[in-house]
């Protein structure tokens, strides 16, 4: 029997260092919209349940503790899921992401719809939490009235009309004017702190809502998101869903208003910043472009350049001058010579 060769051992397969060049895929819909639902979800619950059970304490809930959760719990969640979903949560930064050119269009709706049903589920859950004996104990009608204290408003149904008796009251434009700016500058922080990847990021979107409720909060609850206010309007008296149409048009301009000033300050800064970057387009266009024409340089053979004239060296003229004057004598010698020869008589 002969001895049957030895198998070569496979090789292995060698890996392609570009490939880890290359970014992620982008996660499909679906756990995009999960993770807004779930973090909107988690947002509101922090505000409205601080806003309605904190007022319970020895001393009561404030626009500062109010505004501490909100800002605490959304920087929890877009430490979560900002490389997930970008954790919008809140319909005016998707619909100014949109217009920015962070979000596709074909999203932006499911994301709205994602975030609204997060916010409402929170607000179901506090109707659910809530002691059906606890309104009667603090002098109220039913559970709609405990929860209207954390819904938004205005006029007579701003907080601070509550506070003065009605003596004081914020207009409805007055109210617009305070929810649209908020949004817009909460949305514009959003927009310029993820242009690039930032670990700063979170803490500046958290405390940027943090101050937005304490601006708001005495005018309108400050809602700074139609999710968030469309999550207690449905469960609070009615008043709070027929002044429900403000909290989402002020805050969509304040979000198209951020989206607009995103979108200049990309496209006046795009030239630079795709010279200098080195996926870009542009330079592997360049790059392509040189080689094309080193290699049409290397077929066109280079044609001989032509003669220059130069002027001659004085050094060179003196010695050449030099030697005819030493020639000339030699010449004329031998010419004498001749000469004499010629004249002789002949014997």
């Amino acid at each position: 029997m002969t001895a049957q060769p030895l198998s070569a051992q496979p090789q292995q397969a060698e890996l392609d260092p570009d490939v880890f060049d290359e970014p992620a895929p982008e996660p499909s819909l679906l756990p995009r919209v999960a993770a807004e639902l779930f973090g909107t979800f988690v947002l509101v619950t922090a505000i409205i349940v601080v806003a309605a059970f904190g007022a319970l304490g020895t001393q009561g809930a404030t626009a500062l503790h109010v505004a501490l959760a909100g800002g605490l719990a959304l920087i929890a969640m877009v430490v979560a899921f900002g490389s997930l979903s970008g954790a919008h949560l809140n319909p005016a930064v998707s619909l100014g992401a949109a217009i920015a050119g962070r979000l596709s269009w074909a999203d932006l709706v499911p994301y709205i719809v994602a975030q609204t049903l997060g916010a409402v589920a929170a607000g179901g859950l506090l109707r659910v939490i809530t002691p059906p004996t606890l309104p009667e104990g603090l002098g109220m009608t039913d559970v709609r009235a405990f929860i209207s204290g954390t819904a938004n408003g205005f006029g007579d149904h701003s907080p601070i009309a509550s506070l003065s008796g009605g003596a004081v009251t914020f207009s409805t434009a007055q109210a617009l004017i305070v929810e649209a700016v908020a949004t817009a500058v909460l949305v514009g922080v959003v927009l310029a702190v993820t242009r690039r990847p930032n670990p700063a990021a979170p803490l500046a979107i958290g405390a940027t809502l943090t101050v937005t409720i304490l601006v708001a909060a005495q005018v309108t609850n400050a809602a700074i998101n139609p999710a968030r206010a469309t999550g207690t309007a449905l469960f609070a008296e009615p008043w709070a869903v027929q002044q429900l149409w403000l909290f989402w048009l002020a805050p969509l301009l304040g979000g198209v208003i951020a989206g607009l000033i995103a979108l200049m300050v990309d496209r006046s800064t795009a030239p630079a910043e795709a010279w200098d970057d080195e996926d870009d387009d542009w330079d592997d266009d360049e790059e392509d472009e040189d080689e094309d024409g080193e290699g049409a340089e290397s077929e066109i053979a280079p044609e001989p350049a032509p003669a220059v004239a130069t002027a001659p060296d004085p050094a060179d003229i003196e010695l050449a001058d030099l030697q005819a004057e030493v020639e000339e004598p030699e010449e004329s010698s031998d010419d004498e010579d001749t000469d004499k020869n010629e004249e002789r008589p002949k014997a």
